[in-house]
């Protein structure tokens, strides 16, 4: 064991290009090269476990990653929040128009699942969900177990104005 006191510092390289030490609040790698800083296991996991919060920052302390102690987590781009995980789902965050793609690499198509059974792994008979199958076509499918879903039309504040049943019937204004 090597023991060193508060604000000692165990340096390496020829020009102190890395430095490990405490300084009385925290424990600081500080790493001052042109090369990157590495963190290999070349066995297992690697594991970055905090008390609280863990931030990870890329540059000139520009916001990244937050990931909160008991709480959500915040994605950013460019310093700007984006994405953010809440206790009621996740929300995507930005002014002006905000694109969120959904793609395939392999032209498989893509579909978004909404999925609201008890236990939402988007399997089974009872959601909703919208699909660009892989003849370019967008799909819109609700289905349940009792194969009487409906697809219902609203405007303003909650009116019902057309309504699609499970037989394909297409009912409008006052005929709901």
């Amino acid at each position: 064991n090597i023991d060193f006191g508060t604000n000692d510092k165990a340096v390496f390289g020829d020009s102190d290009q890395l430095k490990i030490y405490y300084d009385g609040s925290n424990s600081v790698v500080t790493a001052s090269t042109n090369g990157d800083l590495n963190l290999i296991s070349t066995y297992d996991d690697i594991l970055i476990q905090a008390a609280d919060n863990i931030f990870i920052r890329p540059q000139a302390g520009e916001e990244g990653i937050k990931v909160m102690g008991d709480g959500g987590v915040e994605l950013y781009h460019n310093n700007s929040l984006r994405f953010t995980t809440e206790s009621g789902g996740c929300k995507s965050n930005k002014a002006d128009a905000n694109t969120f793609t959904i793609g395939s690499s392999n032209a498989g198509g893509a579909t978004l699942v909404l999925d609201g059974d008890s236990n939402g792994d988007g399997i089974g008979g009872d959601y909703a969900y919208l699909e660009h199958s892989t003849s370019g076509d967008l799909n819109i499918i609700a289905t349940n177990p009792a194969d009487n879903s409906k697809m219902r039309f609203y405007t303003g504040p909650g009116s019902e104005y057309m309504r699609l049943d499970s037989s394909g019937r297409l009912n409008l204004g006052n005929n709901l």
